[in-house]
């Protein structure tokens, strides 16, 4: 029994059974596993096309300006009108009482409808400004070295969050996901070096990604595989460095590049690339769908298995 994904969609994977006629899905299928010994039938070598590809307006102030009072000529002196003076005089003064009295009397109102009064009431208008300061709350910014121990690593363990959903490679091909979901560490398909050294440093968990370019010609697998911390995935990386490691392989269950799983991958051109991230083991393998035994086309799955280690892991989320 080879093993088995859940696939992006949350359904779970279905083994592919002899005879059975694959249909190819336009949407993302989960992978499925190539296991060694198995034969494919296809034959059509393939070259790759290279494809080039954010006043509050202050209160009202009514203003009453001082009463002005009515100016009178003074009356001349002349002796013939002191008595016609002194009872003008008591007039005006009579005249002012009045008019000290109207003006009282509408002291309190600025639209007073007093024919008799000689005041003048002017409204003034005034703004003052308010400026409101508000702080918004801010977030602080990411600390990479949360992703180093997985008491403070955040990122969700899911595809969205540790697989891209395409790149494109140094040699313009674009690739997109096509299957992926989670897996256990230890595959039967890999060599003894990468199960010990994966069992002995305590890889936790993989997720598991298939990727096809455009022009079906190419299929890239991956693997993100998570450790405890950075010391655990450093000792993993250090005991492979330099070493011929064979690594599990995942295909679409359906479409497109399932049946290169059921092939002789072994025997099949590929390139292999692998790499540290903080606590993730990031590996990526590179092969033609039609298992291609044809060192001419090793630029070509050599570019996009480079690339694709760049591309997953934790700095997708």
């Amino acid at each position: 029994m080879w093993p088995q994904q859940l696939g992006s969609t949350g359904q779970p994977p279905q083994q592919l059974s002899t005879g059975q006629s694959p249909q190819q899905s336009p949407t993302e299928q989960p992978p499925q596993q190539w296991s060694p010994g198995q034969q494919s039938q296809q034959s059509w070598p393939q070259q790759p096309v290279e494809q080039s590809w954010q006043q509050q307006p202050g209160q009202q102030s009514w203003q009453q300006p001082p009463v002005q009072q009515p100016y009178y000529v003074p009356p001349r002196s002349s002796g013939a009108g002191k008595v016609i003076a002194i009872v003008l005089g008591c007039v005006v003064v009579v005249a002012l009482v009045a008019v000290i009295a109207v003006v009282a009397s509408n002291s309190g109102s600025h639209d007073s409808a007093s024919a008799h009064s000689t005041s003048s009431t002017t409204t003034t208008d005034s703004w003052s400004p308010t400026t409101t300061y508000s702080t918004a709350p801010t977030t602080p910014p990411f600390d990479p070295n949360t992703l180093d121990e997985a008491s403070t690593d955040r990122t969700p363990f899911t595809a969205d969050a540790l697989l891209a959903q395409s790149f494109t490679d140094a040699k313009g091909v674009r690739y997109n996901l096509v299957g992926s979901g989670p897996q256990v560490c230890i595959q039967e398909s890999d060599s003894e070096n990468v199960k010990n050294a994966l069992r002995q440093n305590n890889c936790t968990t993989n997720m598991s990604g298939t990727y096809i370019d455009s022009a079906e010609h190419i299929l890239v697998s991956v693997n993100v595989l998570v450790f405890p911390d950075t010391v655990n995935v450093n000792l993993a990386y250090s005991a492979l460095k330099g070493a011929t490691q064979d690594w599990a392989i995942w295909c679409p269950t359906t479409g497109v590049g399932h049946a290169a799983c059921s092939g002789d991958i072994a025997r099949a051109t590929k390139s292999q690339w692998s790499l540290s991230n903080h606590r993730y083991f990031i590996q990526a393998t590179g092969i033609y769908i039609n298992l291609t035994q044809d060192s001419s086309v090793e630029p070509w799955v050599d570019a996009a298995a480079d690339k694709a280690v760049d591309v997953v892991g934790p700095q997708t989320h």
